[in-house]
């Protein structure tokens, strides 16, 4: 049933419905719960089952006040809404099938036992059990746990002191081995790299070469390339080998290079499989690469500085130098790479960057920059820091991270076989480390075991150019198992726990002998208490002479049953003297009752007989309440007499005024009515005043600020025309110029054609001169080689004067044509501003107009609105009158009934003999 009469803003609960059908269930004959169960089920919309319970608490009291509410609320409920829904949904299902069932029914409508009510039984049930419990097991109980409670929390707060403690040592050990690995492993790579570009770096500075000098860098290649190719890393070295070695002129552009690669063979082991010797092969690449446009070779060329970092590399810059095949590691999934992230998917370059240990080495000869040494090693699949830290240091989980995205760890995947790379670190902890620089200690689960790690920021080389704005641009991340901090939390607690069990036990075994040398004495009392219960007599407590609480205790119990003993007996005797005057004063009372039956007929006219005894007191009494209760009858009777005749005069009067005030309040409401509907007109033209004086204000404002962007008009075109007067001047000037220089270059030409003439001629005559101006006539040569690039070039210069004179003849004709047409311009706008200025003035005029128009609507307005306020006032007081005429009419009328009323019931009784 969903249907109810009623909206209940609190509906009882399940819980609470199921602990009144508990209730009712133990004790059927309690009607205030029945009902009160009826009335939850009703307003919860289960109208059948409360007229279940109605019906059965009428049942048990039908003439009772119970079985009275119980019928009132059945009626009120049948004639609800819910109950012709709840029927109609039912129909042809006789109501004995709807009657609720403890047992079955309430399962439809609330839940099993609710816990408060299981927990109410389970409190019940101790304290029961602690009642029957003897003074000495309930003392030994108080005095174990009054020393279990102490013990209890001194030792959880060992264990918790312990247990900080111990975390704290884990958190600062933790953050020593991820500073370990940080410094000595991954930072480690660039240090190396340091070492070999400073070493390259001097043999080129040794050796003096040019690196912008093709010849020089021809000559030195090999050398450079061989020295290079011999700083490879060996097998048994410990060092992470450099991918990139490099040798850039000043332009960026490499001159000598040995590039090598991770091998695929090497691209993901398992997790179990240390990778200590990874496999590389040889990039063969043309020279000529340009790096320039590499942040960090861009800025050390810039400053002459060398720099280092880990710098995030994208898939262009890879590609170039051959390292995206070992770069190339992807996100592992859809899902994550559209999971929200600190970096972008661009920064990552949408799994394809790599992160590089990168350090660039300035070469400078005779203080000039001549190039670069490039040394770096991608750390993408370089999976030998973390092989190598778990197997030296023990430290069993390490990764690291470009920005948030995982390239190199030995943390299984979930399928068991490779290594987790291309993940994403926790959105929270990227948010911490790479937008705060901060580090981050945070508990994580691998491959469903509980770790405590610790995330720490990496940095490119604009921490070293700037490090107040450098930002992080990767992460490393250590980890040990939460297993080995929680055994020896477990050792520690066993150990507080064992140390407390112990006390405790010696406090439970001192207890016992401690709570039975109080309980003897107190037992005996309880005996001699339960004798004296019985009303056994002659019967005293032994060793009353103690000192002791209990032995004043027992003194006092002999006293008290002393008197008892003694108030027994006076109460014995008082209580015979007091049947005897019992049955006497019940004889007097069925006396009076005798003679005072006729009372209860209405008859005032009797008189008790007034005897000697407590029976001629109340005689006396009800004589005196008669005589006053005749009074009274008969000055009600005339009272009503009057009132009867006073309202049937009145009556006649107060309809008549009841009519008239009905008829005021009718033209009081014409009138309201007349009276709002002319407010309403002034309301409306005050409005169309206001909104007609606010757009002659807008207008106003409009004209000013044309006026004024008028003025700045004729201020651009003065600023404009005075430009285009300079430009003319300048355009003239710069012809002029160009004029000079085709005759510069007209003598130039001149003077390169006769040393053509010289040159061959000089030519000639070495020929003539044999071996010995062999050497004369190659210079002969390259003078006239000279002599004929110089024709050339003067050639093309007087081709663009040539080009220059005409534009700048164009520009002129164009200037003066602008330098009229502005002119002109000018005039027009002049004579815009002046009827710009005869608007504003009629703007200004009719705002003034209608701003008095408004002002005065808007005083109307009010007046009429007062007008209005003062017209309701009047007809509420008709309407007041007019209800007031008509409940006074009601009024009078009720009093001439009530008055016939009292009549008849003061004739029933008899005030005369």
């Amino acid at each position: 049933m969903t249907a109810s009469s009623k909206s209940y803003p609190n509906l009882p609960t399940p819980q609470h419905i199921a602990a009144l059908a508990a209730e009712v269930e133990r004790e059927p004959k309690d009607l205030v719960n029945k009902i009160t169960l009826a009335n939850a089920l009703e307003q919860t919309g289960d109208v059948i089952k409360a007229a279940a319970f109605y019906r059965e608490a009428i049942a048990q009291d039908p003439d009772g006040i119970y079985g009275s509410v119980a019928r009132k609320a059945l009626e009120t409920l049948e004639r609800s809404d819910g109950w012709r829904e709840a029927n109609s949904s039912e129909t042809g299902k006789p109501l004995s099938e709807s009657k609720l069932s403890l047992g079955e029914g309430l399962e439809s409508t609330v839940s099993p036992q609710p816990l408060m009510l299981r927990m109410r039984v389970a409190g019940s049930r101790i304290t029961n059990a602690w009642q029957h419990f003897n003074f000495r097991t309930k003392l030994a109980i108080v005095l174990i746990i009054s020393t279990a409670l102490p013990i209890v929390v001194i030792t959880q707060g060992i264990v918790t002191v312990t247990r900080d403690t111990l975390l704290q040592k884990a958190r600062q050990s933790l953050q020593r081995d991820g500073s370990y690995f940080n410094e000595d492993y991954v930072m480690w790579s660039v240090d190396e790299a340091q070492t070999e570009a400073d070493t390259i770096a001097r043999l080129v500075e040794t050796l003096k070469i040019d690196l912008n000098s093709q010849s020089q860098v021809s000559a030195y290649r090999q050398q450079l390339q061989t020295y290079m190719e011999s700083l490879k890393v060996s097998d048994e070295s410990d060092s992470v080998e450099k991918n990139l070695r490099i040798v850039t002129d000043a332009r960026g552009r490499t001159v000598a290079q040995y590039i090598q690669t991770l091998s695929p063979v090497s691209f993901n082991p398992s997790a179990e499989q240390l990778q200590l010797s990874p496999q590389y092969q040889p990039v063969s690449l043309p020279l000529g690469i340009n790096v320039a446009d590499i942040p960090i070779v861009q800025n050390a060329l810039r400053t002459g500085k060398t720099l280092q970092g880990m710098e995030l590399w994208k898939e262009d810059f890879l590609k170039r130098l051959g390292q995206d095949k070992q770069a190339n590691i992807r996100l592992q999934s859809p899902a994550q790479a559209a999971q929200p992230s600190t970096a972008s998917q661009s920064s990552i370059d949408g799994g394809k960057a790599a992160l590089v240990g990168v350090v660039v080495h300035p070469i400078e000869i005779d203080n000039r920059v001549v190039g670069t040494v490039i040394v770096a090693s991608v750390e993408n699949r370089n999976f030998l820091n973390n092989d190598s830290l778990k197997q030296r240091v023990g430290i069993p989980i390490s990764a690291v991270y470009a920005q948030d995205w995982r390239i190199s760890s030995n943390i299984p995947a979930s399928d068991g076989k490779t290594r987790d790379i291309g993940t994403r670190s926790p959105q929270a902890i990227a948010a911490t480390v790479l937008g705060k620089g901060q580090e981050v200690i945070a508990k994580t689960t691998i491959a469903g075991a509980e770790y405590l790690g610790i995330y720490q920021p990496l940095y490119d080389h604009q921490q070293e150019l700037n490090p107040t704005k450098a930002k992080p641009v990767g992460m490393t991340f250590v980890a040990r198992p939460m297993s080995e901090l929680d055994e020896l939390l477990a050792q520690q607690q066993k150990t507080a726990y064992g140390i407390g069990a112990g006390m405790l036990l010696i406090a439970a075994l001192m207890a016992i002998p401690i709570a039975s040398t109080f309980a003897r004495p107190l037992r005996r009392l309880a005996e001699f208490a339960q004798a004296v219960g019985e009303g056994k007599q002659g019967e005293r407590l032994e060793n009353s002479q103690r000192g002791d609480e209990i032995g004043i205790l027992a003194r006092q119990l002999n006293a008290m049953t002393a008197n008892i003993e003694a108030n027994l007996e006076a109460m014995r005797t008082s209580e015979t003297r007091q049947r005897q005057e019992k049955e006497r004063l019940q004889r007097g009372m069925i006396n009076l009752l005798l003679e005072t039956e006729t009372v209860k007929h209405g008859d005032l006219t009797v008189r008790a007989k007034v005897s000697q005894g407590e029976t001629g007191a109340i005689s006396d009494a009800f004589n005196t309440v008669i005589a006053s209760l005749r009074e009274i009858v008969l000055q009600v009777k005339s009272a009503a007499e009057q009132v009867q005749i006073s309202a049937v005069d009145s009556e006649a009067s107060v309809e008549k005024l009841a009519c008239e005030a009905n008829t005021q309040a009718e033209t009081v409401a014409e009138a309201l009515t007349s009276v709002e509907e002319m407010e309403q007109s002034i309301q409306a033209i005050a409005s169309s005043a206001q909104t007609a004086a606010t757009i002659a204000r807008q207008a106003l404002d409009a004209a000013q600020d044309s006026d004024r962007t008028m003025d700045e008009t004729v201020n651009s075109m003065e600023t404009l025309r005075a430009n285009v007067w300079e430009t003319t001047v300048k355009a003239k000037r710069l012809a002029e110029s160009s004029q000079e220089i085709s005759k510069i270059v007209s003598i130039i030409s001149t003077i390169s054609e006769k040393t053509n003439v010289l040159a061959f001629n000089a030519a000639i005559e070495a020929t003539r001169a044999g071996e010995n101006g062999k050497g004369f006539r190659l210079v002969a040569n390259e003078v006239r080689r000279l002599a004929e690039r110089v024709t050339d070039a003067t050639k093309e210069i007087d081709r663009l004067v040539r080009t220059i004179q005409q534009g700048t003849s164009d520009v002129l004709k164009t200037m003066e044509v602008s330098n009229a047409s502005v002119a002109i311009g000018t005039q027009l706008v002049t004579r815009t501003k002046t009827n710009l200025q005869d608007m504003a003035q009629i703007g200004q005029e009719i705002d003034q107009l209608l701003q008095s128009i408004s002002v005065r609507t808007v005083s109307q307005a009010d007046n009429s609105c007062m007008v209005n306020q003062t017209m309701q006032t009047v007809a509420a007081i008709a309407q007041t009158t007019s209800t007031e005429s008509a409940a006074v009419l009601s009024t009078l009328q009720e009093l001439l009934e009530v008055a016939r009323e009292l009549q008849l019931s003061v004739s029933r009784f008899r005030v005369e003999d």
